[in-house]
């Protein structure tokens, strides 16, 4: 139960992520992707 907790919170916050990456740096949208995916998993 915890452990998918967990889960969506981390999914939560790469979204909330992603979304400010393209608000802030759109052109470096997918570097900050791949870093914050290798980061969470």
């Amino acid at each position: 139960m915890l452990n998918l907790v967990a889960k969506v919170k981390a999914l939560l916050l790469q979204e909330s992520f992603d979304i400010l990456c393209k608000t802030l740096k759109p052109a470096e949208t997918d570097r900050t992707d791949k870093s914050a995916k290798s980061a969470i998993s």
